[in-house]
């Protein structure tokens, strides 16, 4: 039974099987007002007609097993075998008859018989179509698993080349580096400043100065490959108490400046501690470096609640940024001061996006030049203890 059969019933085509030719026109009179019916005396003219064009439905008085089902076509094509009330019981094959109608018959006994079983018929093509398509997708999810399996074979084996890069950056290239510092080093203490003229002196300094940055670039390099790679450990998180730790590993370098810092209630969370040890480390190092020129420093690291968020931040009064440049603040490499005014290699912020990310949450700041910044990164509500 095809889709426009479905929708118009005077295109559904009913084959009926009559030897009495009274009963034969009957059936065709009652039945071609609603449907195209085609009537035919014995099974060879039926068998004539079916390889013609299957029809929807057959109303016979004899079984057409090896005519009907023969045929591919024909397996799910109902039928009605019609026979008279004397007739002792008819033993048929498995589904070679889905109904029967007893003689004599009514006009409204044999449209109810004839619409149930081109309903049920409607029934089984639809449950066949959607065995298909549902075949198919089945196919089509078995291909998107190999593919994904191929994934990630590939990225594996692109971690396993990049734990190896990262070796080789290790020592490879790291080693050289120390290299240089430590006989520069050594040259200093062997060479008389006397026998030095500037120029040399500054050549010399340039090339300790240059290597030591190069090291201290790879190292960043190395910590920003590896951030992305380890495995995330959550556990609760006093965040009060991590920002007092990361705090006390400042003291040494700002013994000789005068920084205000406010620090407010802040919230324990579920997350990985040694990450975010990282986040907070990075954000409060660029508050200290970006305010060495204030005299005060003011520094605030505080929170925000919001329904689906926690929200993070740490303010300075520092020598802030051009809005316009915003995008470029986390960025590897990205920088939106000289080197000789703020050391640094720009993989902090970098480090801090890639850290946040991995825990569900965003990043983001505000700032203004000569005024200061302000860097803000979320954690999900669901990561807030009590929350969850």
């Amino acid at each position: 039974m095809n889709r426009q059969n479905l929708t118009s019933p005077s295109s559904i085509r009913i084959l009926v099987i009559e030897d009495d030719p009274n009963t034969r026109e009957y059936v065709k009179t009652l039945l071609q007002n609603r449907y195209n019916v085609e009537a035919v005396c014995d099974a060879v003219a039926a068998r004539a007609a079916i390889e013609k064009q299957p029809p929807d439905l057959v109303l016979s008085n004899v079984i057409l097993l090896p005519e009907h089902k023969s045929n591919p076509q024909n397996i799910k094509v109902p039928m009605i075998l019609v026979c008279t009330a004397l007739e002792a019981p008819i033993e048929t094959p498995e589904e070679a008859v889905q109904d029967y109608l007893r003689k004599p018959f009514s006009e409204r006994e044999l449209f109810a018989r004839v619409e149930t079983q081109l309903k049920l018929a409607q029934m089984r093509q639809e449950a066949a179509e959607r065995e298909i398509y549902l075949s198919e997708i089945q196919k089509k999810y078995i291909k998107l698993e190999e593919r994904l399996q191929e994934c990630r074979a590939q990225v594996e084996a692109g971690n396993q080349e990049l734990n190896q890069f990262s070796y080789s950056i290790s020592h490879d290239v790291r080693t050289p580096l120390r290299y240089i510092n430590t006989f520069i080093d050594l040259l200093e203490k062997q060479i008389n400043p006397a026998t030095l003229d500037q120029t040399s002196r500054e050549y010399l300094q340039i090339i300790a100065d240059s290597a030591k940055q190069a090291d201290s670039l790879l190292k960043d390099l190395l910590q920003f490959s590896r951030l992305g790679r380890a495995e995330l450990r959550f556990t609760t998180i006093d965040m009060e108490q991590l920002v007092q730790e990361v705090l006390s590993a400042f003291q040494l370098d700002i013994q000789d400046r005068t920084i205000n810092w406010q620090i407010e209630p802040l919230p324990e969370v579920e997350g990985d501690p040694a990450m975010l040890r990282v986040v907070l480390h990075n954000l409060i190092s660029n508050a200290v470096k970006y305010t060495r020129t204030r005299q005060p420093a003011k520094i605030t690291l505080g929170s925000i609640k919001q329904a689906q968020q926690i929200i993070f931040y740490i303010k300075d009064n520092g020598v802030g940024f051009d809005m316009q440049y915003v995008d470029k603040l986390f960025g590897i490499f990205s920088r939106l001061h000289l080197q000789e005014q703020f050391e640094g290699a720009g993989v902090g912020l970098a480090n801090v996006r890639r850290i946040v990310h991995r825990h569900g949450g965003k990043t983001w700041a505000e700032g203004k030049l000569d005024v200061g910044a302000t860097f803000y990164f979320s954690l999900p509500i669901n990561q807030a203890k009590g929350d969850q």
